[in-house]
């Protein structure tokens, strides 16, 4: 599995000539930080929610399927402004609030991420997902 998500991907195809290689140390499905912090090992860094570009977000709903599903959720809500589909002010607080628990507290759990434990947005979800701290983007 490549860490690049569809856009930098293609990039990287069309300067390198090749798709990058495989990661092999940190994966979802073999994260190191379950072993070396107390990552849950469902969650993990799946206790973080990207803010999605509004290119992504029709990407996605093009595509169907459970990410598809699972934007059209968070658009009901309100929470898309025609750039962003951002967090919700409620899990920006709760990040706030417990945000020492990040990857071990189902509080934090990213509304994307399927009873199964997998990405629904993956190949889209920005370079940011699964990187920690985040910003909220202005509007």
């Amino acid at each position: 599995m490549t860490t690049l998500n569809e856009p930098y991907l293609s990039w990287f195809k069309a300067v390198v000539g090749q798709p990058p290689p495989a990661e092999r140390s940190a994966t979802c499905h073999d994260c190191p930080m379950c072993a070396a912090r107390d990552f849950h090992p469902v969650l993990k860094c799946c206790t973080y929610i990207p803010a999605l570009t509004n290119a992504a977000v029709g990407k996605i709903l093009t595509r169907g399927g459970e990410g598809a599903r699972r934007v059209r959720l968070q658009l009901e809500k309100g929470l898309g402004n025609g750039r962003w589909l951002q967090p919700s002010p409620d899990a920006e607080a709760t990040y706030d609030r417990v945000h020492d628990q990040f990857g071990a507290t189902r509080e934090l759990r990213c509304p994307y991420v399927t009873e199964a434990g997998a990405c629904s947005i993956y190949a889209l979800r920005g370079m940011r997902a699964g990187a920690g701290r985040r910003r909220r983007v202005p509007v």
